[in-house]
């Protein structure tokens, strides 16, 4: 069987370790002959980023349609470009989240506007996969695609990036002093970071917050500072920004905790990442995180900042509580694998080309 696999440049996101890590396991497989189909560039001035790709991804299928038994987009934001053209191949489209989609109050004016082309493009799919049985159900429940053409395939976590950290001496550059709890990724409203701010107020004085990554834009930015000025503890909020690799391993390795606030999620990487290295995790009760973390976290409404402080005091003090939740948080990582997700992909290919040719 003959796949184009729709391949960008790598972001570093979330989405894009899942495209880069699932091309690479697809590789592999026996069962399938995977060519990568890469954008056609397509500049429209003034319009936005959004048209031009939409566009780029529309040539680009439209010059190969007919070379593939099926062609995979591995993002629901690429499926916009399915619109008007015209496939003979079978399409599969993996869907992370149609959070723009479902709620007017995340995402910008841009995304919130693309979000409707790019779920309409979603109908135009033989088959989708979704990495979370929550984000199948928001499909279900917010569009018209019958739920006989959704399946869902865990993605994985590689942690082996965290396996080799800076010495412990790499914490005074950023005047990191433990215990701390952490936090990885952008600081935007759905993060929900501002609860943790409010929770360290009930925590001992020489528990400090560590937040690690790009804010993701200068707004979020100032939010998180915001919300230090308001609950008054500038001093104990600690940002580090972008940090290398080894640096983030560390970061991880020395944390007391792990924090995952979340109100929206298709799936959780970070937490995981966390798990692989023992660092034990508090996250949110929702979306998509109960489903991906199982009792291997202390999961903690995300509108109760009191609730947040007892869990995160818990983690801290209670050793044996501690331990069971790490020993529980190696089994939940090791549950997810990589070589699964692209087994279970490759079986959804053969059931959609077979599907096509008894019709």
């Amino acid at each position: 069987m003959k796949v184009g696999f729709y391949s960008e440049p790598e972001t570093g996101s979330g989405i894009g370790n899942y495209e880069y890590e699932l091309l690479h396991h697809l590789s592999r497989s026996a069962s399938v002959d995977v060519e990568t189909i890469t954008p056609v560039e397509f500049v429209v001035p003034i319009v936005g980023d959004y048209v031009s790709f939409t566009q780029g991804v529309s040539q680009a299928l439209t010059n190969i349609s007919d070379e593939y038994d099926v062609i995979h987009l591995p993002n629901q934001f690429q499926a916009a470009g399915l619109l008007n053209t015209d496939i003979e191949s079978e399409v599969v489209v993996s869907v992370h989240d149609i959070i723009p989609y479902i709620t007017s109050k995340h995402g910008n004016i841009l995304s919130r506007t693309f979000a409707p082309v790019y779920v309409r493009g979603l109908a135009e799919a033989d088959h989708l996969i979704t990495i979370s049985e929550y984000t199948k159900s928001d499909l279900v429940n917010n569009t018209t695609i019958s739920s006989e053409n959704i399946s869902v395939v865990y993605p994985s976590v590689d942690g082996s990036h965290l396996t080799d950290p800076a010495p412990k001496e790499v914490l005074n550059e950023y005047n990191i002093t433990e215990p701390y709890i952490l936090y990885v990724g952008q600081q935007g409203s759905k993060k929900n970071i501002e609860v943790i701010i409010e929770a360290l107020k009930s925590l001992d004085e020489d528990v400090d917050f560590v937040i690690a990554g790009t804010p993701g834009n200068p707004l979020q930015s100032l939010r998180t500072t915001y919300y230090t000025k308001k609950n008054g503890v500038e001093d104990r909020v600690l940002r580090t920004g972008f940090v290398k690799q080894s640096v983030l391993a560390r970061l991880f390795h020395s944390a007391s905790a792990f924090v995952f606030p979340s109100k929206y999620e298709g799936y959780g990487r970070p937490p995981l990442e966390s798990m692989s290295v023992g660092t034990p995790v508090v996250a949110s009760t929702a979306t998509a995180i109960p489903e991906i973390l199982d009792d291997a976290a202390i999961l903690v409404d995300p509108e109760k900042p009191k609730r947040w402080a007892t869990a995160i005091a818990e983690m801290l003090e209670d050793k044996e509580k501690r331990e069971a939740i790490v020993e529980k948080g190696y089994k939940q990582y090791d549950s997810f694998s990589w070589a699964t997700c692209a087994s279970e992909t490759v079986e959804i290919y053969e059931s959609v080309v077979q599907r096509q040719s008894s019709e």
